[in-house]
């Protein structure tokens, strides 16, 4: 259900379970595994998501196994592989096409950066079977403030992907057919950063959205002092600012 491969510093995982993507507790975990496998690979500066389904991303998670007897597993799973892709020391990327629904919406929503292509349709569907999407109930009012999210959480409205972008949402729209070809180009773009900076900037990123102003720039100022300064690339990149030269990164 997972294709994996590595090619010039970027860990490409595509999804691939006909007919759309459906997000079981198997696939839920192949992704993880192949995310964690990235995420070790010291060759790897980037991670990639996408489909080899054309017409979905994902549909969702399995319905039936919401029901009582499994919720309780899915639901950890799930929130497992979310904090796996979110809290990522690694730059990511999501590719999306066709349909991105409920507990794939979720998914895509994890990713630092989100391509996706015109014909794109997204949403969190889940009200209407009077259930709810947990993730989405927490980390969208952080992405795209609380009257986006409500239109997608508490309506469960499908919406395009330039009504997604328009709210914060997406990175960028693209023709379909040049949906992994961008989300490459980007991945290619954060690949070439020092992972030693990425990995200290996005800890003070997530941090920093659950602390009031005045802490989080302290947060921010603190980490800058006493962890990105102290690194190798951290002193390379001024230096080679400095010195009109290109920096090579050590990753420490």
């Amino acid at each position: 259900m997972i294709a994996y491969s590595v090619e010039d510093g970027i860990a490409k995982i595509y999804l691939n379970n006909p007919p759309l993507n459906i997000l079981n507790m198997n696939l839920m975990r192949e992704l993880g595994d192949a995310v964690d496998r990235a995420s070790h690979d010291a060759s790897v500066r980037a991670i990639l998501v996408g489909t080899r389904i054309e017409k979905a991303f994902s549909a969702g998670a399995d319905v039936k196994e919401h029901l009582p007897d499994k919720a309780p597993y899915m639901l950890d799973e799930f929130k497992k592989l979310i904090e796996k892709i979110l809290f990522n020391e690694k730059p990511t990327v999501a590719a999306v096409k066709g349909a991105c629904l409920g507990g794939g919406f979720e998914l895509a929503m994890a990713f630092d950066f989100v391509v996706a292509g015109n014909s794109a349709v997204l949403g969190t569907p889940e009200i209407m079977l009077s259930s709810m999407p947990p993730i989405a109930a927490i980390l969208m009012p952080r992405i795209s403030g609380i009257r986006g999210a409500l239109r997608v959480v508490l309506l469960g409205e499908n919406i395009t992907a330039q009504d997604a972008a328009g709210m914060g949402m997406l990175t960028k729209v693209v023709p379909d057919n040049e949906v992994d070809a961008e989300a490459l180009k980007i991945a290619r773009s954060a690949a070439g950063l020092s992972l030693a900076a990425v990995k200290i900037l996005k800890k003070v990123f997530w941090a920093g959205l659950v602390m009031d102003l005045s802490e989080g720039f302290q947060h921010a100022n603190d980490t800058y002092v006493k962890e990105l300064i102290k690194t190798q690339d951290g002193v390379e990149g001024l230096r080679a600012f400095l010195e009109k030269r290109k920096p090579v990164w050590s990753d420490r």
